[in-house]
């Protein structure tokens, strides 16, 4: 479901929360999703919007819509602003 590309470029931390988001992520559970959100607000900060437009893109229209679970709402409401955000 997520597209994480591995780069050479990438430092330690990078690839460290590449790693994690790449074995925990969920749709169904907020918290990994949020991972997922933060992973792609690292990827922008460090210039690399195309990257964290990808990972974006694999995830974020594809969470399962569930009216019991607020924080899931949340959670892929912050991935589709960002989303939103990076197609201006």
């Amino acid at each position: 479901m997520l597209n994480i590309i591995d780069e050479e470029s990438d430092n330690a931390f990078l690839r460290r929360k590449k790693k994690s988001v790449r074995t925990k992520f969920k749709p169904t559970q907020s918290q990994t999703i949020e991972e997922a959100n933060l992973l792609c607000v690292w990827l922008i900060a460090v210039d690399r919007s195309d990257e964290a437009y990808d990972l974006l893109n694999s995830y974020a229209i594809e969470i399962p819509y569930d009216k019991n679970r607020p924080e899931r709402w949340e959670a892929t409401c912050k991935a589709i602003l960002l989303l939103s955000y990076l197609e201006d």
